[in-house]
């Protein structure tokens, strides 16, 4: 989930950039003749560098809205609550814990598995 994130921030950096790329680079339509205007160098710069930063900050609202990406597997999940995967799925199927699947594997948040470690120190 985390490359998928990556990958859409780097397909909206490319779109922006080549968003400023045509705009600068447009076809004459009809009858009318080319219109050439000269944009010094900083400018462009100045164009691109404010793509970038728009990008960069709809990634960082991005990354804010799923801050909690699920990223422990069922072994690694499993370690930390000192239990094995087979109990880790009989706590799904007793809906105890609620995996994220992706790309068909079980994935568990941080804090769900802290709760759940929380339970475990109450208990003992």
């Amino acid at each position: 989930m985390k490359e998928n994130l990556y990958k859409r921030l780097v397909r909206e950096l490319r779109m922006n950039v080549e968003n400023i790329w045509d705009m600068f680079h447009t076809k004459p339509t009809g009858d009318f003749p080319p219109v050439y205007i000269t944009i010094p160098v900083e400018m462009i710069d100045e164009i691109t560098d404010r793509a970038v930063l728009r990008t960069l900050e709809s990634a960082s609202q991005l990354m804010d809205k799923y801050s909690e990406i699920p990223s422990l597997s069922r072994s690694s999940a499993a370690k930390k609550l000192g239990k094995t995967a087979k109990t880790l799925r009989e706590w799904e199927e007793k809906g105890a814990l609620v995996p994220v699947y992706i790309e068909g594997s079980p994935y568990y948040r941080l804090s769900d598995i802290e709760r759940l470690n929380e339970k475990k120190g109450r208990m003992t």
